[in-house]
């Protein structure tokens, strides 16, 4: 690997530091390194930078250090582009970050010797027929008012399913089953299987509960919000206006994020170290 581009939420404790040495570090290496223009000032001087609509262009690798926000602004970047995704983790949870801190330097020989594999994780596609309108989403696109019941009349391949009453809707890939729609009571998949989850938020009857249908589906979600206008938003990251009576079509989009994968952690271990779960295999005891 010759080159890579690389982003960084400098909100994250000590992020400067590693940015600044973990820059440093590549170049001494030969690779070349091109930042997000915010870097600028916490880099190593004369460290290329542009900006962000265009670092899909320089490099093999798109480096994200930060957690799975700074994951998901990264598969924004790299869109359609098919380049791959290395997340460094610098939070806490982090499922989509693939490197822990302690283990950044030696995993990052591996990754430029060309030892590690590549995961495509399917992409949600949300369009608002009125406009045309198409966002898309590596973990999730959300339906709601910031402060009223919103009514949904939910198809399936164009057939009824039912009309919700809730406080939103959630659609989500399997990547996405640990975030929002897990949070609402929805369940977990693992993140290569190819399944859409449609979860409600809060809905006003017991009855009404998340649902997961095949990725060669289409789940259209017709909005009612007399009081209030109505949001989507795709991965908590781009929030857009719609109006009443506005149908939105959820599907599999025709593109994957590659995500750059080193460990042999299967994602079964992951769940058990970021959701405390409890318990050992009889081996282990």
């Amino acid at each position: 690997m010759t080159g890579v581009s690389l982003i960084a939420n400098l909100s994250k404790p000590n992020a400067q530091a590693i940015l600044f040495e973990g820059v440093e570090w590549l170049q001494r290496r030969g690779v070349s390194v091109a930042v997000s223009l915010d870097l600028v000032p916490h880099a190593p001087k004369g460290t290329p930078a542009f900006p962000e609509n265009e670092l899909s262009q320089h490099g093999e690798m798109l480096l994200a250090m930060g957690g799975d926000g700074t994951m998901l602004r990264a598969a924004r970047i790299v869109g359609r582009s098919g380049k791959p995704i290395l997340g460094i983790n610098l939070g806490s949870l982090g499922f989509l970050t693939e490197i822990s801190l302690e283990d950044l330097y030696p995993t990052l020989e591996r990754v430029l010797a060309g030892d590690y594999r590549l995961e495509h994780r399917m992409v949600l596609e949300a369009v608002v027929e009125r406009s045309g309108q198409t966002f898309y989403a590596l973990n999730d696109a959300v339906i709601r008012a910031p402060s009223r019941i919103v009514e949904m009349e939910v198809t399936l391949d164009g057939q009824y399913v039912s009309n919700y009453m809730a406080d939103g809707l959630i659609v989500s890939t399997p990547t996405g089953s640990t975030a929002y729609s897990l949070a609402c009571g929805g369940p977990i998949l693992h993140p290569t299987m190819e399944t859409l989850v449609v979860t409600p938020i809060c809905p006003h009857t017991l009855a009404i509960r998340p649902m997961i249908v095949s990725a060669s589906q289409t789940v259209e979600a017709t909005v009612h919000c007399k009081m209030e206008e109505p949001l989507i938003t795709a991965d908590g990251q781009i929030s857009q206006s719609i109006l009443s009576g506005d149908r939105i079509a959820f599907r599999k989009a025709s593109h994957t994020i590659p995500l750059v994968r080193t460990t042999g952690k299967t994602f079964y271990e992951i769940l058990r170290a970021k959701l405390k779960w409890a318990g050992k295999k009889e081996t282990e005891k």
